[in-house]
């Protein structure tokens, strides 16, 4: 899974958060939540009661349960305060009555992680100390979200916000303050390792990461997400290899992605995380049947580009083409749907097609990937835009500057290299399979077809079937076989 879409788990985190809070304690009465069908008729019958006797315990829970409720069906915020409000009444009337402590400090987590409000840090670590000195045991309590594991959501929150900006790593380092507080205190709940691991991950701390998930599998061997951060760091593992990329670590992602599908079927990100990897894999009909799966579970803008990206691996250029445009529908900004179809195009020689999709999606992004900046180029030179060609590489010569491989691709692109001289800097078989590539289209640029049928040929004996360099050789020789 991408780190784009790493923090939608933030979501599921704080689902278990409010569901364990709930779950936690026998002396939590759940009568307390018993609301009639319509929670507007339930609001108006307790405030009616409440008018005659405005201390009433339980009236002050059962309407702040009841608020919570509306909260949940329409998300409008105003009821969550009122909830808060009435929470806030309950243990007033109260204060040492722990379904009260527990029903305002679930409310107030809510507020604090949805709102990333750091103002009610005060008030959750004021209701905890009265739950904690509670006649729960301490297992009960361990189960009860501590407020640091709160905090660290809190500010894992707030930079999620804030991603791209210089504070975006001040408040992923709070929320890992946060949380190794929480697990010195409590170093048994899985979901605090999780958590952690999330965020190390996120930080390219892989080997931190890899820690941290081990030890929450350990503790909660059943958790799904656990496995999926697994897959997740293993598949990120992939290309840090000196040879091109680690067969070891495709394997385990596989493995954990497999575990994760195992223990919840209808986790579309697993599906997604095994599609890609069997890609590496080169079991493209695998990686398909993956990403519809992806696509039936959860159909979004992401998933359907995904599946559509895949379809281009197994080679139906023509499904994978209504897909990128379908997912071009739910979102026309998606960059992985618009450089999918460009490269759709490219990869059948339609560069008139090819070229208006690379040039939206080169435009739109801050950074845009460097080998759809040389398939434009290589696009615009097949229909002879050489000087166009050209200057497209130079405007985006910094971001190839970035990588020194990277660098001699565009030198070569740009004649600062000869093809022997490219081949000379290849330290493995993906450069290698791109250096062949990319003089493959010399040749054809030339008319040497022969030359040219030779070198996508080598780049498809570089057996990188996670490239598109392999999927376009094997469509370049389909094409001069054909012609």
């Amino acid at each position: 899974m991408s780190r784009t879409h790493v923090r939608k788990n933030l979501t599921k985190i704080f689902i278990y958060t409010l569901t364990s809070i709930l779950l936690i304690s026998p002396a939590f009465n759940s009568s307390y939540l018993a609301l009639a069908e319509d929670v507007n008729e339930t609001i108006e019958q307790i405030e009616r009661f409440l008018k005659h006797k405005p201390n009433s315990l339980e009236g002050n829970l059962r309407l702040a349960a009841a608020y919570a409720n509306k909260y949940s069906d329409t998300k409008e915020i105003r009821y969550l305060d009122l909830a808060i409000e009435k929470g806030r009444k309950a243990v007033q009337i109260e204060s040492e009555f722990l379904p009260a402590n527990i029903l305002l400090y679930m409310l107030l987590s809510q507020k604090a992680i949805q709102q990333g409000d750091v103002t009610l840090f005060r008030e959750l670590n004021e209701q905890y100390q009265a739950i904690s000195q509670s006649s729960l045991k301490p297992k009960q309590l361990k189960n009860i979200p501590h407020p640091s594991f709160l905090a660290a959501l809190v500010y894992y929150r707030i930079s999620a916000d804030k991603t791209g900006t210089p504070e975006e790593v001040k408040y992923e380092n709070q929320a890992i303050n946060e949380l190794r507080k929480a697990i010195r205190i409590h170093p048994d709940v899985s979901i605090y390792h999780l958590l952690l691991g999330r965020i190390y991950y996120y930080q390219n701390k892989n080997d931190l990461a890899l820690l941290e998930v081990k030890e929450a599998i350990r503790l909660e061997p059943r958790d799904p997400d656990n496995y999926l951060l697994l897959g997740d760091i293993h598949q990120d593992n992939i290309h840090r290899a000196e040879n091109c990329w680690d067969d070891r670590a495709i394997t385990q992602g596989i493995q954990a992605y497999k575990e994760a599908t195992i223990l919840a079927p209808n986790h579309p990100y697993a599906h997604l995380g095994l599609s890609n990897l069997y890609i590496h894999r080169g079991a493209y009909n695998l990686a398909v049947q993956e990403s519809k799966e992806a696509v039936n579970l959860y159909d979004t803008h992401y998933t359907r580009a995904r599946l559509g990206s895949t379809l281009l691996h197994f080679g139906d250029y023509e499904q994978g083409i209504k897909e990128l445009n379908e997912a071009l529908n739910k979102e026309p900004s998606s960059p992985l749907a618009r450089s999918s179809l460009a490269l759709a195009y490219f990869l059948q020689n339609k560069f008139e097609r090819a070229i208006p999709e690379y040039q939206k999606y080169i435009e739109q992004e801050d950074s845009p990937n460097p080998y759809a900046i040389l398939d434009y180029h290589l696009a615009l030179k097949h229909i002879g835009k050489d000087e166009e060609a050209e200057k497209v590489l130079k405007k985006y010569a910094k971001i190839f500057a970035e990588k020194p491989w990277r660098l001699h691709l565009l030198n070569f692109h740009l004649g600062k290299l000869s093809k022997s001289e490219l081949i000379s800097k290849t330290k493995h078989k993906c450069h290698k399979s791109e250096a062949f590539f990319y003089i493959a289209h010399q040749y054809l640029l030339v008319g040497d077809k022969g030359k040219a049928r030779e070198y996508f040929q080598k780049t498809l004996d570089m057996k990188a079937f996670g490239s598109t360099e392999y999927i376009a050789a094997r469509s370049q020789i389909k094409l001069l076989n054909f012609h």
